[in-house]
């Protein structure tokens, strides 16, 4: 092989030096001048080092903003890790001191409402839909892709279209230091008291006492919170009837 440099580009062109080597043969390479190939990705992993910082707070600054400009109020110290949108009337409040991550999803329609209290984390992806209200106290945990909704399709007319039925809606109360684990669904009508552990992917249907875990499809109690497996194993033995 025989390499040929062009006048007018750095370009160097790779020239058989028989015919049985032109066969599937035709190579280039391009060659930055002053700068190798290992440079110029030690430079650019530099450069994005330099940025990236930089951009990540722009971001996080303009998504506050937006949320900020969409709710009826915003209490200080909240944090937004990301886009947040907001569809319907905007009927939301937020408290204080809160983290907001990306792709969480405020809907209010008619004379819902949201109203969310101090010290919240609500994770990435999660969904808030009112037609009526929804009230969240304080401290209270969401996990990833929690769906919360005060409002169901109707369903009893068979000879209608279910989309064409209209929906019924029933209040959201969710108390302080709950939380809610990932995936889970809350439906209308639904009160979790203070304290309460809602399980990984389930489906709450019925209220939930204070300081209790549930969990399943639908939901249903597991334990006390504060009360150990041993412990609670112990009780059972005294409740269950015909035992000694």
């Amino acid at each position: 092989m025989i390499k040929r440099r062009e006048k007018d580009r750095s370009v160097y062109v790779t020239v058989p030096e028989s015919d049985h080597e032109t066969r599937g043969v035709c190579e280039a390479e391009t060659r930055i001048p002053g700068v190798g190939r290992e440079q110029g990705i030690k430079l650019a992993g530099f450069c994005l080092r330099i940025i990236d910082p930089w951009f990540r707070r722009w971001r996080v600054f303009w998504a506050t903003v937006s949320v900020h400009a969409h709710t009826r109020r915003m209490g200080r110290g909240v944090h937004v890790y990301g886009p947040v949108r907001f569809l319907g009337t905007r009927n939301v409040r937020l408290g204080g001191g809160g983290n907001l991550y990306d792709g969480v999803l405020f809907e209010t329609v008619d004379e819902g409402r949201i109203d969310v209290g101090d010290n919240f984390r609500i994770n990435r992806g999660c969904l808030l839909s009112a037609h009526d209200r929804i009230v969240i106290g304080d401290d209270v945990l969401i996990g990833e892709y929690v769906s919360i909704r005060d409002n169901n399709h109707e369903f009893d007319d068979v000879t209608r279209p279910m989309c064409d039925q209209g929906f019924s809606t029933g209040a959201i109360s969710i108390g302080d230091d709950v939380w809610i684990g990932r995936g889970s669904v809350v439906l209308k009508g639904v009160s979790i008291g203070n304290g309460a552990i809602i399980a990984a992917n389930s489906v709450v249907t019925k209220h939930v006492p204070p300081m209790e875990i549930w969990a399943g499809v639908p939901a249903r109690f597991l334990r006390q919170r504060g009360v150990s497996v041993a412990e609670r194993s112990c009780m059972d033995d005294i409740e269950a009837p015909g035992k000694l």
